[in-house]
Formats: C-alpha cells, structure tokens, sequence
C-alpha cells in the first residue's frame, strides 16, 4: 500500500483509498495498521560479564536505533572507567527490543572501534541472543572461536559499534 504523511495536518494516509492511518505528534512514529512500522529511539549499550555487571563504571554510553517493521538498526558506543569483578562471556546489554529465535548465528554485526582491548587474535565479532535483548562477543578467526570475558577488556577500553537484527 502506498502513504504519505501530511505534514499540515500531522496525518498519515493510505493512498490506496484515501483512509487515515495515523497522526504524527511529538516525535517520529508513525503508526500502521497491525504494528509500529518506523520508529527512532535511544537506548543505553551496557557490558556484562557473565550476565553480572558488579563494579563496572562508565565514561560514556551512547545508543540509538531505527525500527522499520520486525527490523532494527542500531548504533552504540561505551567506553569503560572501571571492569568491575564479574567473570564470564561478554555481552553487550540493553538492546531496545527483543530479539527474534532464529536458532542460528544471525543478524549483522559491526565492530567500528574497539579500544584497549587485550588477548584479541581476530576481529570481534557478535551473535544476538535469541529470545533476549543481549549480543555475545567473540574473537572469531582462523584459528577458533572464544567468547570475550572481562579478560579482554581494561579500565579504559571502548567499543564503537552497529548492528541490524529481527526482532519478534
């Protein structure tokens, strides 16, 4: 179906048959028939490790997105003051949205900086959790696959990165 937004009167048409769809106010969310099909945001990109985030402090952390249907774009940045005293997998917490179970590696992944960091042997890389709102981290290369953990980040590391994902 073909729309447009009247911008005078903050209304969305269906242009099929001229039906209203919806009204824009405050923001950018236009709204369609069963379900959200565009909508921008913010969100705060968080580390744990093992689940647990005990003592880990920030300097900065930086997310936004784009929802377009079942689709997620997203941008994030943190940059640590502190690692705290977890141990465990790596995940990048706090996505805003949930993500669909595709029970397999999926969705794309894309590291843009990756600070002091220490023991990495390959690009970073990350699998969404299914059914969660987590990214597992891994050092994926021609030698094998591990998890990052606490070990592989310091007191000051940074992660600059951009994802797109489905979502349930």
């Amino acid at each position: 179906r073909a729309e447009q937004f009247d911008s005078s009167t903050g209304k969305l048409y269906d242009l099929s048959g001229n039906g209203f769809v919806g009204t824009q106010s405050g923001g950018v969310s236009l709204l369609g028939r069963e379900f959200p099909v565009y909508e921008t945001g913010t969100w705060t990109p968080s580390i744990t490790f093992g689940g647990g985030s005990t003592g880990i402090t920030y300097s900065a952390q930086e997310g936004n997105y784009t929802r377009i249907g079942d689709t997620v774009f997203i941008a994030g940045y943190f940059e640590l003051t502190a690692t705290g005293s977890d141990t465990g997998a790596a995940d990048i917490a706090g996505l805003p949205f949930t993500s669909k179970n595709l029970a397999v590696g999926h969705q794309g992944f894309q590291v843009g900086i990756a600070g002091l960091m220490t023991g990495l042997t390959s690009p970073i890389t990350g699998i969404f959790l299914d059914n969660s709102t987590s990214i597992r981290l891994y050092d994926w290369g021609s030698t094998g696959t591990a998890s990052l953990n606490e070990a592989n980040f310091t007191g000051s590391s940074s992660l600059r990165f951009s994802a797109t994902y489905q979502i349930q």
